[in-house]
C-alpha cells in the first residue's frame, strides 16, 4: 500500500536524496488521491484545506482534542520525540532549523488548515524531530495521539487522504525551497521575501537577523544587500523597520533568478 511505501521511504532515505525522492513521493501520493475509488466511485481529493471550513475536515480531525498556544510559545524543539499529529486551525507557527554552529534558517510556515510534513513525517519513521518550531501569534491546534494516528491512517480513507494531500502540498514547497536556496541569488530571495512580507503595507517591521532567517542567509550578508537596495532608492532602512519606495525595482529583482 502507499502507507507502507511512504514509510518505507521515509523510514531509507538519506539527506543527499530527499529532494529526488521527495519529487517522487510528492507525485506517487498525488497519484494515489487522484484515483482511489470507493464502490465504483472515482475519489477526487482537494489538493489543500488552507482556509477550509472547520467542517470539512475528517471527523476524527472535528473531534481531536484542541489546543491554544499564545504567541512566541515552542511548539517542538529539535530532538524531541514526535508523538503527536497536529493541525493548526487558527494562527501562525514557524518552523525552522538551526545548525552547529547556530545559523538558523526557516523551513516553511503553517498556516490554519495546514499540518507540518516533519511532524508527518516523523511519525511515520518513528523518527526525532530534526528542527524546531515557535508560534508566531495566538495558535490553535487540533491534537491527535501517535497511537490514534496509526489507527485511523489504517482504518479511515477520507483521513489518510487528508494526511497524504496535505503531506504532499508540504513536501512541494519544502522542495521548492531547498532549490531556491541553491538556485538563486541572495538578492531574489530577499526581494522576493520584502514583497511577501510587505503584502498591501510597505513598510515591514523586522531585524536584519530575523530576514537573514527567513531566507536562509547571514545577518551580513543580508545587511550588506539592503544597504546596496537603499543607496538605488528601492527602500529606506530605519531601527527595526525597513520601507519600500520602489515596487517595481524590487519586483522585477525578485522576478529575474540569478544562480549564486
Amino acid at each position: 500500500s502507499l502507507y507502507f511505501t511512504l514509510y518505507f521511504f521515509v523510514q531509507n532515505v538519506s539527506v543527499m536524496n530527499v529532494v529526488t525522492v521527495g519529487k517522487l513521493l510528492s507525485q506517487l501520493i498525488l497519484v494515489y488521491l487522484r484515483h482511489q475509488f470507493i464502490g465504483d466511485k472515482l475519489l477526487i481529493i482537494s489538493h489543500s484545506y488552507i482556509g477550509c471550513n472547520y467542517m470539512s475536515y475528517p471527523v476524527q480531525i472535528q473531534s481531536a482534542k484542541s489546543l491554544k498556544l499564545t504567541a512566541n510559545t515552542t511548539v517542538f524543539n529539535q530532538g524531541d520525540d514526535c508523538d503527536q499529529y497536529v493541525i493548526v486551525t487558527s494562527g501562525s507557527i514557524k518552523v525552522f532549523s538551526r545548525s552547529f554552529m547556530g545559523k538558523e534558517v526557516v523551513l516553511y510556515h503553517i498556516s490554519a488548515g495546514q499540518m507540518c510534513v516533519l511532524t508527518t513525517s516523523c511519525l511515520l519513521a518513528n523518527k526525532s524531530y530534526p528542527a524546531q518550531a515557535i508560534t508566531e501569534s495566538d495558535v490553535e491546534l487540533k491534537i491527535i495521539s501517535k497511537q490514534q494516528f496509526d489507527r485511523y491512517m489504517n482504518e479511515s480513507t477520507d483521513f489518510r487522504a487528508f494526511v497524504f494531500s496535505s503531506f504532499s502540498e508540504r513536501l512541494s514547497h519544502l522542495i521548492l525551497l531547498i532549490e531556491q536556496l541553491n538556485l538563486t541569488s541572495v538578492e531574489q530571495r530577499l526581494s522576493q521575501y520584502l514583497l511577501r512580507a510587505s503584502q498591501s503595507e510597505l513598510t515591514i517591521n523586522t531585524t536584519h537577523q530575523a530576514v537573514a532567517t527567513e531566507i536562509g542567509s547571514a545577518r551580513e550578508v543580508v545587511s550588506r544587500h539592503l544597504k546596496e537596495l537603499e543607496r538605488k532608492n528601492v527602500l529606506t532602512l530605519g531601527r527595526t523597520k525597513i520601507t519600500i519606495v520602489d515596487v517595481d525595482s524590487l519586483t522585477n529583482m525578485a522576478t529575474f533568478s540569478h544562480v549564486l
